[in-house]
């Protein structure tokens, strides 16, 4: 009889294990339905916004844009030179390079080829990319808002701030209006800025314009129009920039101070410039050309070219970033940067590149008045 009840209970036990088993698999099951459910779900959603997408497209209800473009974007189709750059648009590519170390060249480049400059009708492609620089809206909110084929929903705010920070996005406020909007003209060359950055521009530029459109004609397209207009972009007068483009130019030669070494006809090659080797109107010249401003060619820059440059200016108006010319062995023999508080900065012979005061001594004396600006400094508001 106990032998009897033993196998009994063993049997109940083996049974009960059993039932627990199938009730965990029907769990486990039932999660999995659930969760295939939501995908399923998901995927319907993103099918149905897919197609109010193109149907809005073929009808033109799509609203990617705002109603209306400011004018003088229209404006530039008149103004655009082939193999130079719309000189209104430099302050933001040299902001934009300023921010995330991508020469402003490439990005002029990529917003040719992106919108001819802004000059495109609707600048909204046929997949969907919106703006100045046609960024994809997932790009630039965050991926993890995407929907389909790189879109968000309708309902989603893609200037706003927080969302973009959330999405871990690219979308940039660059003219501190408090939103990031592709249709802004700062904040879409910031963020392509932004972007080739996050990708690596600094060590294979390459591979970052390459991620920016995943295709090899395009990055030899942006590649070949870089180098047009980093050579051939130059200008007589001064060149508009925002406050503090000038500070930045005057500051960018404070590595070579007891770095350098003055080499009169030294600085006119890559060798020369890496070593530190420069006399005064190539140092001025390589300043310049680190913020995107180009006086004139390299292998034949000197203080009498650089005098003919920009606009003259009253002594008594210097601002930080002028050029400043001194009679040292012939008429306007010695130039500099001026920085301000009375100082400049350029190569000496004596000492290499250092920051000299021109309101005593020496240099008091050889000063002769010759001022040059070359950057018009102002605090313009963005449109």
């Amino acid at each position: 009889m106990e032998e009897h009840l033993s196998d009994q209970l063993s049997q109940k036990s083996s049974l009960l294990k059993e039932l627990e088993n199938k009730e965990a698999e029907a769990a486990e099951q039932k999660d999995s339905l659930i969760e295939e459910t939501e995908m399923l779900t998901n995927q319907k959603s993103a099918i149905e916004k897919a197609i109010e997408y193109e149907k809005a497209s073929k009808e033109g209800t799509l609203k990617l844009k705002p109603d209306t473009i400011p004018h003088y974007f229209n404006d530039m189709v008149e103004t655009i030179v082939p193999g130079k750059v719309p000189d209104q648009f430099m302050k933001h590519y040299i902001k934009a390079e300023m921010e995330y170390g991508v020469p402003w060249y490439y990005l002029a480049a990529i917003h040719k080829i992106e919108t001819n400059f802004s000059t495109h009708s609707k600048m909204v492609s046929s997949v969907g990319a919106v703006g100045h620089m046609q960024f994809m809206p997932s790009t630039w909110v965050g991926s993890k808002y995407e929907t389909v084929g790189g879109l968000v929903a309708f309902d989603l705010d893609i200037t706003d701030l927080h969302v973009i920070k959330a999405g871990k996005g690219y979308g940039v406020d660059a003219d501190l209006d408090g939103i990031a909007d592709p249709w802004s003209l700062a904040d879409s060359i910031a963020a392509a800025a932004k972007y080739l950055s996050a990708h690596g521009f600094s060590k294979d530029h390459r591979k970052a314009i390459w991620h920016y459109n995943h295709a090899d004609w395009y990055v030899n397209k942006v590649i070949a129009y870089a180098e047009t207009y980093k050579n051939g972009t130059g200008s007589d007068g001064p060149i508009e920039m925002f406050a503090g483009s000038a500070k930045n130019v005057v500051t960018v030669g404070n590595r070579w101070i007891n770095n350098s070494v003055y080499v009169f006809g030294g600085g006119r090659n890559h060798t020369d410039i890496n070593l530190g080797r420069f006399d005064c109107s190539s140092f001025v010249h390589w300043a310049y050309s680190e913020v995107g401003v180009k006086l004139g060619e390299l292998t034949s820059v000197s203080t009498e070219t650089l005098k003919n440059l920009g606009e003259t200016t009253n002594v008594n108006d210097l601002q930080p970033g002028d050029l400043v010319f001194f009679d040292t062995y012939k008429k306007d023999g010695h130039v500099g940067i001026y920085i301000g508080d009375g100082k400049f900065i350029g190569s000496q012979s004596s000492t290499g590149v250092a920051i000299a005061d021109m309101t005593k001594g020496y240099w008091k004396e050889k000063f002769n008045n010759r001022v040059k600006r070359v950057i018009a400094i102002n605090s313009m508001e963005y449109n």
